[in-house]
């Protein structure tokens, strides 16, 4: 389908484009920063559809009418008149009825989906009937809203021989979208059905090179990090600071990417021991950079639960990754991190297995070397580990952490677990409604990425920053 527009889509856009007109997607879910040009795609859909399908009907909605009107309408008649579609000549807007007429017999609604006293179930959506729908800033709706406009996609669909189409468009944050198209409650990627796409996106996506430069600047003088991370950068995980944080000077857009495996490396496992709400082992390496700063990159987290929550199952995980999966064929050595309390005798120990690191070595041990074990005579003191990751996390000492966006339980914890009164780590229970086991929320990720940091540099970073201190 040919597009008269006055600029070229990005690949972005140019991807929703094929979802709204493909032959199985009946939703797409379009967003995440700010500025990519979601409003301005979600109007093309209409206008170009409108035309290319006479006697049509579509619907442009936010949850407000006032914030439509102001907003998404004028991007509306901004992109009509970018395809050369005029007033008068292509279509007659009906002000009081909040409506566009199109020549050819279509009809583009207007309406808002605040939801009103004495109607929660939004019945008076119920008569309606369109061939498409787009609801621009979806988060600000209320799902039940969403979810009756689904049932109203139902207009002459056969005979224009495509599924009905909604387009949802919003910014990243704690919200309905996100639990039903990005990520879960336990911050994983949320599996959906095949007629249901999401396309995340940031303002590096908007096709115009002058709103990009202009707009990254106007991102740039955000002053608050939860705001800016999520409109600049799409960030799902950010969530406001409480002041709190056991790890504030993380930031969840600066210190999480795209970490790429380096088999010239050693990899570098860390374990912490919890059976709820998991498991704990991280992978990394560490790299030299320029100027003597170092690189700590975590690349893949292991967090199985029940009943795969154990030293020995987490283990086997990471092995099969060394032979056959992500690591395979790896031989640059292998060093092994950890909680402590790890080395202590356990009930199920055996003549050859007396502690869960032996446990490790049995599964592992192949790929390690005689000097392979560098767990901590003992644990740090919280309060000065999270001291000396603050150091890290803000780049005053030379030590770069970075996180890859895949691992979301590492990620959630960093930016959920609290500090105690003492400064230490704030311990916050859960109940598993299964297994009905009492166990703490956080921490377990946090700990077992830095007693892997502290361990690798203790001697020429931590050390020395404690006789700083003293």
């Amino acid at each position: 389908m040919a597009i008269k527009t006055l600029r070229p889509l990005s690949q972005e856009q140019s991807d929703v484009w094929h979802f709204l007109h493909d032959a199985t997607t009946t939703k797409v879910f379009f967003g995440g920063g700010a500025g990519p040009g979601k409003s301005f795609l979600g109007c093309l859909f209409e206008c170009v559809d409108s035309v290319a399908k006479p006697g049509s009907r579509g619907l442009i909605a936010r949850e407000k009418y006032e914030d439509l009107r102001k907003t998404t309408m004028l991007m509306f008649f901004e992109v009509a008149g970018m395809l050369n579609y005029h007033e008068g000549d292509h279509y007659r807007y009906n002000a009081q009825e909040h409506t566009a007429y199109w020549k050819n017999g279509s009809i583009t609604f207007f309406d808002h989906l605040q939801s009103r006293p004495g109607d929660p179930e939004f019945n008076r959506l119920g008569s309606r009937e369109y061939t498409r729908v787009f609801v621009d800033e979806g988060p600000d709706c209320q799902p039940k809203a969403i979810e009756v406009l689904e049932t109203r996609i139902r207009f002459r669909l056969s005979e224009f021989g495509t599924p009905g189409k909604m387009l949802i468009t919003g910014n990243s944050g704690y919200h309905w979208c996100r639990d039903e198209f990005v990520l879960t409650k336990k911050n994983e990627p949320v599996a959906l059905p095949d007629n249901i796409k999401v396309q995340l996106t940031t303002y590096l996506s908007n096709p115009d090179p002058e709103f990009r430069e202009a707009y990254g600047k106007k991102l740039d003088g955000i002053k608050d990090e939860h705001t800016k991370s999520r409109l600049k950068y799409g960030d799902w995980m950010s969530t406001p600071r409480t002041g709190m944080e056991f790890m504030p000077d993380f930031n969840s857009a600066q210190h999480t990417g795209q970490v790429a495996y380096d088999p010239s490396l050693a990899l570098h496992f860390t374990l912490d021991f919890n059976s709820a709400p998991y498991m704990t082992l991280l992978v990394a390496q560490i790299r030299q950079k320029d100027m003597g700063r170092w690189a700590v990159e975590f690349l893949k987290e292991y967090t199985p639960s029940h009943p795969l929550a154990t030293t020995k199952a987490v283990c086997e995980m990471f092995a099969r990754d060394l032979r056959d999966g992500c690591f395979k064929g790896h031989s640059a050595g292998l060093f092994m991190y950890g909680d402590k309390s790890g080395k202590s005798k356990t009930s199920m120990a055996t003549e050859t297995i007396r502690h869960d690191f032996d446990q490790a070595e049995a599964i592992l041990g192949r790929w390690m070397q005689n000097n392979s074990d560098r767990v901590l005579r003992s644990n740090p003191p919280h309060v000065k580990a999270r001291e000396f990751m603050a150091h890290c996390f803000t780049g005053r000492i030379g030590i770069d952490i970075t996180f890859d966006r895949d691992m979301h339980n590492t990620i959630a914890d960093h930016v959920h677990l609290k500090q105690g009164a003492d400064g230490g780590i704030l311990k916050e229970y859960a109940t598993d409604p299964v297994t009905k086991v009492r166990y703490e929320k956080w921490g377990h990720c946090v700990q077992a990425s830095y007693y892997m940091v502290i361990s690798a540099f203790k001697e020429s970073h931590y050390d020395e920053l404690e006789e700083l201190a003293a």
